[in-house]
């Protein structure tokens, strides 16, 4: 039985935020109906929709026009268990939540908007490019790009994956499933609300928030000039090797750089002086230069395969071969942790896609059905009434209860560095009760500052000595009071501290036991650590963000990607075990949700349109979703749709393109797309970025400025999306908003923890006299936040901390 099964859900939602979230639900046993206009999703002409609505029946209304139809969507949302929308302000009014929420008390109804800023939903349009270049998102993108050697911090650069889209449905999954996990107690359903921009903010690293005063810095201030950030992106090198091809390194820790260095035979260079503090300490520029080009002079040596040989197998170094989307889904890692499916669609025929977003060993997905022709199950309107509707009797809305989903659950988390922790955050930002275990000296990431703190909030930590047998007792004593537990530590790491499934299990039976992985339990890499940049050049994103004609480059979404994809799995193994009553073992992977927020470029059929690709000065996708330079100021455009394009066409008062050879059709545009982008740019600049923009969205086409004068920090700043925090620790900073919104409680907005914080009081919770505690500390099995640990040897958990993959920047696996 799936874990949404017996569910219905009804989706008003195009392109691929809303979509990919109804077919996570389908992909677990809810009946999905996708209701559509008249001319259909306007993503059915990419190859993502194809996933994105896999499993799902179609059904045609016009919302807008149409009375009868009006009513059968009202019907239907009346028949809900679930309701996903992002229509925003144009969805009717009788599709609201309070009005539905007379009729069907039990209704979760779950909006993913732009920005979830009133104002600006109601002026801009729900896209990713328009919503991140109006946010900054697009600015101070440091070592991003591929066309300029000065890093493009004087413009904006294109971001090309979607993160916003696919982590504001990852959102969207976790919020709906604990919404539904407190129906199953109250009989009462609530409104969730997330947005694309909280999405981008939620799955975006290196932002730590630093506040001087009543300003925040954004996190590229300070980089632009700095030798150690140089050094920084030199541990991170796309290099070039003998064959062509390139390795992304990730040799951030100095064991890692050393050893790099020995691999490459600049064994001079490791003894020298000049670079004893490399890589982020250098006396000179000279120095670095001299020392960047003799790494990349080395690289070219030999072949990617033969690199990576060596530094998997005769040197510890960080490194990933960058590969192509097509490679990736052939990756032994994605096949054997049955990552990718292949479905018999009657339009296409055999389409690849990448499969479940995580494996559930008591409730499987089940992937068999290929997304639906528009309109193929127009007949089951004719079966919709209001039979269902008031499904929950006559509750009213004194039976809401005023807490939020998770409240009452409790999430051990046994964790490390960034993505799987960073799942437990957003999870306690929504109600729930997370202890973190830390080694005696704390997580290695602390010593990153701000960005920690930003991973710590609503957090409890206890810091624990776990190969001493007084620590195992005591962490024996958290497994048996908690919900989850949640680790990251590969397989034999895990089985020596005991933290393995089979121990958890047998200590607590009801506990969901969640694996967030870097690579899988199986495979021939399951035991390899893994960075921020591993899924980055797995996936093809390294290839793709550059540029055409660029050598790869690096980025960092990797990490937070993966815990948006952990957050959500968490969230339905708790809401399988409160349907059916089984607890279970639960994995996600880096390498899979990076194929989720990468999947237009993963789907793969006979007839599918041309991969996405960005252009060589990383403006966008084609001539009619980039950016341009104006008079003044720079603009995003986004006008893929048919209607879009002519609207741009006669704002331009190019009306011949209308019924030029050249441009009249999507196919002659994508033919001729430089002659297009080289003629609109033309034009752009005749006015101000400001100036185009006002014209645009009165046209109907949507744009934004994309370079208002700040950066991402910045805008959050000024639309009041943070508020300033002062902590003992960590000083002064910003603290951002939750990411998902309830209609039953307001968030938790716990502090940070610092090392030790509660471990007295958990100690003393799960049983521990005074005097224990105190003998306890003593003997340095544990650490309060009042006491430090005598001077000896490295924490027990330290050495296998370690084993959790990371980079020593804080980036996961």
């Amino acid at each position: 039985m799936g874990i949404f099964e017996g569910l219905r859900v009804v989706e008003f939602a195009s392109g691929m935020a809303g979509p990919l979230a109804g077919m996570m639900l389908a992909d677990n046993g809810a009946e999905v109906i996708k209701v559509e206009p008249r001319g259909g999703d306007s993503a059915r002409a990419t190859a993502g929709f194809q996933m994105w609505n896999r499993g799902k029946k179609s059904v045609v209304l016009d919302l807008v026009d149409n009375a009868r139809d009006a009513q059968r969507a009202l019907d239907l949302a009346n028949s809900a268990d679930v309701l996903i929308e992002d229509y925003g302000h144009a969805l009717p009014e009788g599709l609201s939540f309070d009005r539905l929420h007379e009729s069907n008390v039990g209704l979760v109804h779950c909006s993913i908007r732009g920005f979830s800023i009133d104002s600006l939903d109601r002026t801009y349009a729900s896209d990713e490019g328009v919503v991140a270049a109006r946010s900054g998102r697009y600015l101070g993108l440091d070592g991003m790009s591929g066309s300029d050697a000065d890093y493009a911090v004087h413009r904006p650069v294109f971001v090309a994956p979607p993160i916003g889209s696919y982590s504001s449905a990852m959102l969207a999954v976790m919020g709906i499933s604990g919404a539904l996990m407190q129906r199953e107690s109250s009989g009462v359903g609530m409104a969730i609300d997330t947005s694309i921009l909280d999405g981008l903010g939620g799955a975006t690293m290196r932002l730590p928030y630093k506040r001087e005063g009543d300003k925040v810095v954004p996190a590229s201030t300070e980089r632009r000039t700095s030798l150690m950030w140089r050094g920084i992106l030199m541990t991170f090198m796309a290099a070039e090797c003998a064959d062509g091809r390139y390795i992304l390194m990730c040799a951030r820790t100095d064991k890692h750089f050393r050893n790099w260095m020995l691999a490459t035979g600049l064994t001079a260079q490791a003894a020298d002086p000049r670079y004893s503090g490399a890589p982020l300490n250098f006396d000179c520029e000279e120095d670095f230069i001299e020392l960047e080009q003799s790494l990349r002079r080395a690289m070219k040596l030999k072949t990617q395969e033969e690199w990576m040989r060596i530094f998997t197998t005769e040197y510890e170094v960080g490194a990933d071969p960058v590969l192509t989307s097509s490679e990736f889904m052939s990756h032994p890692q994605m096949v054997e942790t049955g990552r990718v499916v292949c479905l018999d669609s009657p339009e296409h025929g055999e389409v690849v896609q990448v499969g479940p977003i995580a494996q559930f060993s008591e409730t499987p997905s089940v992937i068999d059905t290929p997304a639906p022709a528009l309109g193929e199950h127009q007949a089951l309107l004719d079966e919709v009434g209001s039979a269902r509707a008031n499904q929950n009797g006559n509750r009213t809305d004194s039976d809401v209860q005023s807490s939020l989903p998770f409240e009452g659950i409790t999430i051990l988390e046994l964790a490390t560095f960034f993505a799987t922790p960073a799942a437990a955050t957003m999870l306690a930002e929504n109600g729930a009760r997370v202890i973190k275990v830390e080694p005696l000296e704390g997580d290695q990431f602390r010593r990153v500052g701000l960005e920690f703190a930003q991973m710590v909030h609503g957090k409890e930590s206890i810091a624990i000595d776990l190969k001493s047998s007084e620590g195992r007792g005591i962490l024996e004593k958290l497994i048996a009071m908690s919900d989850v537990v949640l680790t990251n530590f590969r397989r034999g790491p895990a089985s020596r501290l005991g933290i393995d499934y089979a121990s958890v299990k047998r200590i607590n039976p009801n506990a969901v036991f969640v694996y967030g992985a870097s690579f899988g339990s199986v495979g021939p890499d399951a035991d390899r650590p893994a960075f921020h940049s591993t899924p980055h050049a797995l996936s093809g994103g390294a290839i793709l963000q550059a540029g055409r004609g660029n050598p790869p480059v690096d980025d960092s979404y990797g990490d937070p990607c993966g815990a948006m994809g952990a957050m959500a799995a968490i969230a339905m193994g708790l809401l399988a075990r409160k349907r059916q009553g089984r607890a279970q073992y639960v994995e996600s992977t880096m390498l899979c949700s990076t194929a989720y927020l990468h999947s237009m470029n993963l789907v793969d059929y006979v007839d599918r349109p041309e991969k996405n690709e960005v252009d060589s000065q990383q403006h966008g996708f084609g001539p009619l979703y980039r950016l341009y330079s104006c008079k003044t100021g720079w603009i995003f455009i986004s006008a893929l749709q048919d209607e879009e394009w002519t609207a741009l066409a006669k704002v331009l008062r190019k009306l011949e393109w209308l019924e030029s050879r050249e441009f009249a059709s999507a196919k002659s545009r994508s033919e001729n797309s430089d002659r297009l982008a080289e003629a609109i740019g033309a034009a752009m600049r005749e006015r101000t970025a400001g100036e185009w923009e006002k014209i645009f969205i009165e046209a109907g086409v949507p744009a934004a400025v994309a370079d208002e004068g700040y950066q991402f920090e910045e805008f959050l700043l000024e639309n009041g999306l943070v508020e300033p925090e002062t902590h003992a620790q960590f000083g002064p900073y910003f603290r951002t908003r939750p990411r998902v919104r309830f209609s039953s409680a307001p968030n938790h907005r716990g502090p940070a923890c610092s090392l030790g914080e509660q471990t007295r009081a958990i100690l003393h919770e799960v049983g521990y006299s005074d005097l224990e505690v105190e003998n306890l500390l003593e003997s340095n099995v544990v650490v309060a936040d009042d006491v430090v640990p005598a001077v000896g040897g490295e924490s027990t958990a330290a050495a296998d901390s370690s084993s959790a993959s990371s980079d020593g920047k804080g980036r996961v696996s």
